[in-house]
């Protein structure tokens, strides 16, 4: 009988040692895959970001430095009132904070302008953050208006004044 405990306590350790050893295979296998999926999730990410980049992010740039001088600015505005572009396939789209599309914002520069310039009380500072008009007078009509004087107001002779008598005449 001690034989065949013996024989007995031999098979289970045997079976221990093996048992073990997959744990030990296991392990590592599981440590492998979690710095493969760590990696994968990186990557995932940059290729994220970057695709986040060439769809919204650029062309936000340039819709902004068409409307403002001062884009940077421009958008942080934005994001502080609590809009957000987002790309529904590949359209632009602002959004609310509640991620709602924006209603009547138009993803161009005079649609975005339009909006913006809206009587709603949020928008007031982009006002002064947007180009209005690129027509700054800048010598456009010629040299002979730089009085500021309007075409009908304005006379082509010298204006005439009466100057004061002082002495014998």
């Amino acid at each position: 009988m001690s034989e065949q405990i013996n024989q007995e306590l031999a098979t289970l350790r045997q079976t221990v040692a093996e048992l073990t050893q997959k744990n030990a295979t296991r392990k590592a296998r599981i440590t492998d895959l979690e710095a493969q999926l760590a990696a994968s999730q990186g990557a995932a990410q940059t290729a994220q970001a970057s695709l986040h980049t060439m769809l919204v992010t650029q062309p936000m740039q340039t819709l902004a430095a068409a409307i403002s001088p001062t884009p940077e600015l421009f958008l942080s505005e934005l994001s502080r009132i609590g809009y957000k572009v987002t790309s529904n396939d590949g359209k632009l789209t602002l959004t609310d904070a509640d991620d709602k599309p924006v209603e009547g914002a138009e993803m161009t520069t005079d649609g975005l302008r339009k909006h913006l310039l809206s009587a709603d009380a949020k928008h007031k500072n982009f006002v002064h953050l947007m180009t209005l008009s690129r027509a700054s007078g800048g010598g456009a009509l010629g040299q002979s208006q730089s009085n500021g004087l309007p075409p009908a107001d304005r006379s082509d002779k010298p204006v005439r004044t009466q100057r004061p008598q002082f002495g014998l005449r």
